[in-house]
């Protein structure tokens, strides 16, 4: 797990983010109960510069103590803290059942927006399928259920959360070669469920459609 504090004031916030280095590191700022990007901000060393205005898109993630104190004001609902992880972002998607079989696909979310992710790719990577599976263990969750890990700068994968359902995304499992939704139902009703071969390096792109409408006419853009 990353280092993480939970505050309620602005003096401990403040002190808190000191304490890990701010502002020569960045730092997470997060609402345990939010959702997505919803009440995420990342405490930024680089100030906002006039370039920034015209050249970045206003994504209000990233920010400073001066911003985020007209934001929160001087008492609010807990927030954590965290170290920020600049690393790649894997989601872990797992098939499993007390004494039987365990899958695990680890899949890198290499485009994500507003917490979806929009371009990703399976990845065999060992070190995080035995942490996966320890944890699974320890914990006994069974079915279709999912973490969440992000690397440190030297590719230390750090778990951020645990998903005790079927996540967002995980129909790339599918496309991978497992479906693991439909191998939790068959699991569930004490079912044979064949597994194929994970084939990895298996990609998923996500991409906006729309539908022109003219009076009776649909036209699927």
């Amino acid at each position: 797990m990353p280092k993480c504090d939970l505050v309620s004031n602005w003096n401990d916030l403040t002190n808190k983010v000191k304490s890990y280095n701010y502002p020569e590191n960045n730092v997470v700022i997060k609402y345990p109960l939010g959702n997505g990007m919803r009440g995420f901000r990342v405490l930024s060393k680089k100030s906002k510069s006039k370039d920034d205005f015209y050249t970045q898109k206003p994504t209000g993630i990233h920010t400073n103590l001066d911003l985020l104190h007209t934001e929160l004001g001087n008492e609010f609902k807990p927030v954590m803290i965290m170290e920020f992880l600049p690393g790649a972002e894997f989601t872990v998607d797992v098939l499993r059942k007390e004494n039987n079989m365990t899958i695990i696909i680890p899949r890198k979310r290499e485009q994500i927006r507003s917490g979806i992710t929009f371009l990703g790719i399976t990845e065999k990577r060992d070190d995080i399928i035995e942490f996966t599976q320890k944890l699974s263990d320890k914990i006994n969750l069974e079915y279709a259920f999912g973490f969440q890990f992000k690397e440190k700068e030297n590719g230390m994968p750090i778990l951020l959360e645990s998903n005790p359902r079927i996540q967002g995304t995980m129909v790339l499992s599918t496309l991978s070669g497992v479906n693991i939704i439909y191998g939790s139902i068959k699991q569930a009703l004490d079912e044979e469920f064949l597994v194929s071969k994970i084939k990895w390096g298996t990609k998923f792109l996500r991409y906006w459609g729309g539908l022109g409408i003219d009076g009776q006419k649909v036209v699927e853009i």
